[in-house]
This record gives C-alpha cells, structure tokens and sequence, in this order.
C-alpha cells in the first residue's frame, strides 16, 4: 500500500471513532449538511499558556478582600483578556469547563478564591457552630 493510502485509511478510523461518540441527532445534522466538523491545531490545545498575572501575588490579594464585589472589581481591573482569564483561572485550579465570557470566567475565580472562604466564614460564625 501507498502511503497516502495508508494515511487515508488512518483518517478514516479516526473519523469512525469518533463518529462514534455522536448522537444520532449529530449524525444526521452531519449528514445534511447541517453540522460541520473544523481543524484544530493539537499542539495549540495542548499546550498551557503561562498566566499573565503573578499567581502567589494574585491568590494573596483576593485571601484579604472583603466580598465577591470586590474581588470581582479587582480581578476587572487586571484589565486581562478572555484567554488571560482562562490562563489565570487554571493556574489557581478553577473549573472553567463550558465558560465561554469573561464575566463568567471572573465569577468562577471569584467564587472559587473569594466565595468558598465567605461560605465557610459564615458557617463557622453562625449558629451551626454554636451545638
């Protein structure tokens, strides 16, 4: 066999495995027309951008804000872009599987470095720790 045979064949395994995983709504969409498939760069997907903020200096600005509001206006004024979010919100372990906005991406930095720790605050002051 050729090797562009072989790379065609190759390709179409790939393209049956993942078929696969598709829904037969998906399958038909990719049928008519209606559903199209595009080319990704692995290498840029795989490859974690550095976070354009100091991640220790980051994490101990917002351990001493006060609320969410402020720790979101702190986080708006690092004037970072869309990707500089996502870079600084995987640096710091926050799940932003699906966020696709930059208010949401803050939101979850903000919920996950500011919110929990409010959350517990409160618990531990309130009432439940009193039994």
């Amino acid at each position: 066999m050729s090797d562009v045979v072989e790379l065609s064949v190759a390709l179409l395994r790939k393209y049956a495995d993942f078929t696969k995983k598709l829904t037969p709504e998906q399958l038909a969409a990719v049928a008519s027309g209606d559903l199209k498939f595009g080319l990704l760069d692995a290498q840029k997907r795989t490859t974690p951008s550095t976070p354009p903020v100091d991640i220790d200096q980051l994490k101990a600005q917002l351990s001493a804000v006060p609320s969410r509001e402020a720790a979101a206006k702190y986080i708006e004024g690092l004037k970072l872009t869309a990707q500089g979010l996502k870079d600084t919100a995987r640096a710091l372990g926050v799940s932003i599987t699906g966020v696709t906005t930059k208010p949401t991406i803050r939101d979850r930095i903000v919920e996950h470095m500011v919110g929990f720790r409010l959350n517990s605050s409160t618990l531990r002051g309130g009432t439940w720790s009193d039994g």
